[in-house]
């Protein structure tokens, strides 16, 4: 090239061609003596770290407080699943009173895995039900599946009224949470639990005994007595005065 006539048009284009390749050529030069620097940075690290609870930025008051008493149950079930581990790693007994959450928990994580689309107000209802049964024992007591139950109390609170619920419905995010709670619990589904007896869904506390005998005898440390026996039905009045006594 360095022969050819300069002045030539061709000379020309394979010169500027040369110009603009080595130019190409230089952009792309890579520094190699940080070139190892540079890719460690961009190697992903993968760490283990300690699970944590998410905390969200913002909630309404009202799932605050729901929120907060579910994973106060789940803690506590989790400290019954480590205790019942240690207990039968070491030959203690256990009786299904010390380990109810675990035994109850086939229903209501049954109960809560749903995936059916929720209005806030339906949410607000049926997570105070779910946590309002367990807390007070109750979520054993059905005969029919968890799925009917929880479209059989949705399809129920919607005929309901009460303060409680009015003020959820008007505004959720102005509701004082605990006193609308109690309203709730009050209102609609200690009502419920009235509903479920007249409609044959609830077992007397007979069967529930016997189911719990018959799940927690499995395990060779079980220390229940099975000579004790509930009353053989206790559905109507005794049941009744234990749903609107709170006890």
């Amino acid at each position: 090239m360095l022969n050819e006539d300069v002045t030539n048009e061709n000379h020309r284009l394979l010169t500027q061609g040369l110009a603009s390749n080595l130019k190409s050529l230089v952009s792309q030069t890579v520094s190699f003596f940080s070139e190892n620097s540079q890719l460690n940075q961009m190697l992903p690290r993968l760490n283990f770290i300690q699970p944590v609870v998410t905390e969200y930025p913002y909630q309404m008051p009202i799932f605050q407080v729901l929120r907060s008493r579910l994973m106060s149950i789940f803690s506590e079930m989790k400290e019954q699943h480590d205790v019942e581990i240690i207990r039968e790693k070491f030959g203690f007994k256990s009786d299904p009173w010390d380990k109810y959450l675990l035994l109850d928990s086939k229903y209501y994580i049954n109960l809560l895995c749903q995936d059916t689309q929720l209005t806030t107000v339906e949410l607000v209802l049926f997570i105070e039900f779910v946590v309002f049964s367990i807390r007070n024992e109750l979520i054993s007591m059905f005969k029919i599946e968890m799925p009917v139950l929880r479209k059989e109390f949705l399809k129920f609170a919607a005929t309901c009224s009460s303060p409680g619920l009015s003020s959820l419905m008007r505004d959720p995010l102005k509701v004082d949470p605990v006193p609308t709670l109690e309203d709730v619990d009050k209102n609609i589904i200690k009502h419920f639990y009235v509903e479920a007896k007249i409609q044959g869904w609830l077992k007397d506390y007979q069967d529930d005994y016997d189911e719990l005998l018959q799940s927690s005898t499995s395990s060779k440390h079980s220390t229940l007595r099975t000579d004790i026996k509930p009353e053989k039905d206790p559905t109507s009045k005794l049941f009744l005065e234990r749903i609107f006594k709170g006890n």
